[in-house]
């Protein structure tokens, strides 16, 4: 594992992993989905690209408008941005699911940890489990034993490898279950690293999910096709208890393969590894990472000016939130971000502009011949807060209605310098050091990539979000959506 830079306290999700080429069912799915051309491919998100005209000043990757369609013109002047902004969506703390607790198959609330003793405790199986014995009842899957190796061991030739892990046979509530352990738990064939979770399929839920959080603890059983809620009276097997929390981590599970927008870039070097020119930015230009103009855009233009759901452009306007990826070189870690505030604008001129971008790693020879945008002519310093959703809650915590959890937000600073024509349009920047030098050093700690989640249903390979290509194949929206509203329905 490479040492974390953040100061956010929990890390998660599986790393992203480049674009793959579209099969023409895949092209035909995105043609269905108006507004958006597909990118391709990552490991997590399908990365779509809104339709828009014009041209934009910044790099491809960097473009506001990647991001959403309304991030282009005016929202990109920088007397335009408000100071302030929080999104209009309430976002609760919850659980990223590690894999190396088993993903959605961890027993979270349940000392009976014997995957084949499903019956004993039923109320207190994992959400995958509840899953099955509500929807694939009797359809008991055996897993063989896996031996597991680490990331290290696995790039070594065989003969050099140690024992590795040995996960033994056992016998599991149903399909949905089986696929978890074998996909996104401990009985893969690498041994998850610990900041391997769901943390972008929550993220994408919270922020995206029309229906919002549940509100309490639900009984149902199945009727057909439709989900009803158990009363009282009903204890028989065929009525399944699903716990707020229960219902949150399946809907992370769903969402962690959706439709995306996406503005930045991903780095897969390791910390160690990353090269530097002079002004101490990254030689690999992949691994420089989001341009700071594009954050003050995303977050002015959207927690701060507000803008329609992507999935409903000709909507009304809300102040939107979005997912960050907070981790400088290859790990993932991704944050609802719901809340900034700028503190300081200052304008400068070019000469203060090189020398920020210069102290923060180099030469002082180096700032007499930077070079910046060919057509800047202003140059503002800023320092930004923005506040993130911490999904780090307790198990005890889990139990509490997910809008009651009271935790609070990270904050997080950034330092940068932007880059504007003559009519104060952000034509993008570059991260510095604290000028006072107290606080961190953003050169270091900025993202790599932003993302809004396209459409808040999770249905993005068939109609129930079934048959997919990175979540859980068994796992249907259209179920879980039902149960979702029964959670938000009074008795």
């Amino acid at each position: 594992m490479h040492k974390t830079r953040s100061v956010i306290l929990v890390a998660s999700v599986l790393a992203l992993v480049g674009a793959q080429r579209l099969t023409a069912a895949q092209e035909e799915e995105t043609r269905l989905r108006p507004g958006f051309v597909s990118a391709g491919y990552l490991r997590t998100h399908e990365i779509l690209i809104p339709r828009i005209p014009g041209r934009e000043p910044m790099n491809d990757a960097n473009r506001p408008a990647r991001l959403h369609p309304e991030l282009r013109g005016a929202a990109l002047r920088l007397a335009n941005g408000p100071s302030t902004g929080e999104s209009s969506r309430p976002i609760s703390p919850s659980s990223w699911w590690p894999m190396s607790d088993n993903g959605i198959a961890a027993r979270w609330n349940s000392r009976i940890k014997d995957y084949s003793d499903f019956r004993s405790d039923p109320d207190n199986v994992s959400p995958v489990e509840k899953y099955d014995l509500l929807m694939n009842p009797g359809e008991v899957q055996r897993l063989p034993q896996v031996r597991s190796f680490t990331s290290e061991e696995l790039r070594r030739p065989e003969r050099s490898r140690g024992p590795g892990v040995v996960r033994p046979a056992t016998t599991v509530a149903g399909p949905a279950t089986a696929w978890e352990l074998l996909n996104h738990g401990t009985y893969q064939n690498t041994v998850p690293e610990s900041w391997w979770g769901h943390c972008n399929g929550w993220s994408s839920y919270v922020t995206s999910e029309r229906d919002g959080a549940p509100m309490r603890d639900v009984r149902v059983r199945r009727e057909g096709n439709k989900i009803v809620e158990c009363n009282g009276r009903e204890r028989d097997r065929s009525c399944v208890l699903f716990r707020m929390a229960d219902i949150e981590g399946l809907f992370s599970e769903i969402y962690f393969h959706d439709s995306s927008t996406m503005a930045g870039s991903r780095c897969n070097v390791p910390e160690d590894d990353i090269t530097r020119d002079n002004v101490g930015r990254p030689t690999n230009p992949v691994c420089r990472d989001m341009n700071p103009g594009t954050l003050h855009v995303a977050l002015t233009g959207l927690l701060g000016r507000g803008a329609p759901a992507l999935a409903n452009l000709g909507g009304p306007r809300e102040k939107l939130p979005f997912v960050i990826d907070y981790a400088y070189a290859d790990e993932v870690w991704t944050f609802p971000v719901a809340r900034y505030r700028i503190h300081e604008t200052e304008d400068i001129d070019e000469s203060r502009a090189s020398q920020l971008v210069c102290n923060g790693n180099g030469p002082r020879a180096g700032c007499r011949s930077y070079r910046w945008n060919e057509n800047a002519v202003r140059f503002a310093r800023v320092r930004t807060s923005i506040w993130v959703v911490n999904y780090a809650a307790s198990n005890d915590q889990l139990l509490v209605p997910p809008l009651q959890r009271r935790r609070p937000m990270a904050e997080v600073t950034f330092n940068y310098v932007l880059e504007l024509d003559g009519r104060g349009t952000i034509l993008g920047g570059e991260w510095i050091n604290s000028p006072t030098g107290v606080g961190p050093n953003s050169k270091e700690l900025h993202p790599d990539f932003i993302y809004m989640s396209a459409f808040p249903d999770a249905r993005d390979e068939s109609g129930d979000d079934r048959n997919g290509r990175g979540d859980n194949p068994h796992i249907s929206s259209v179920v879980l959506q039902q149960i979702l509203r029964l959670s938000r329905n009074g008795r």
